[in-house]
């Protein structure tokens, strides 16, 4: 399943190609991005290294678009404990014994 997920983001990736390097402003400030295009249809996104962690600052697309509005900076980390590798089975096993539980008890 990894493997078809990976290929599918190579094969969207192949779709777009950098067109430039541009400053763009936007609600949360300016920034100095590189801008890439869509190769079909219509599509342009601006992302920037300094805006974790996506990187995108600005989107546009047929119908659509989207803007970075705030930066926040001196987020803290709340995670605690280890990090556990994202399992979907496992969180489907999960979501169908709590629903199991939840479920009430015929008479």
């Amino acid at each position: 399943m990894h493997e078809k997920i990976e290929k599918h983001k190579e094969e969207e990736i192949e779709k777009w190609h950098l067109a430039g390097s541009e400053s763009i402003t936007v609600p949360a400030g300016t920034f100095s991005c590189q801008h890439w295009k869509k190769d079909e249809g219509a599509g342009d996104v601006w992302v920037s290294d300094k805006i974790s962690p996506f990187g995108m600052v600005k989107y546009i697309s047929s119908g659509e678009s989207m803007v970075l509005v705030k930066v926040i900076a001196d987020a803290k980390d709340h995670i605690t404990g280890p990090v556990k590798i994202f399992d979907p089975e496992e969180m489907k096993r999960q979501m169908i014994e709590k629903m199991q539980q939840e479920k009430p008890q015929q008479p």
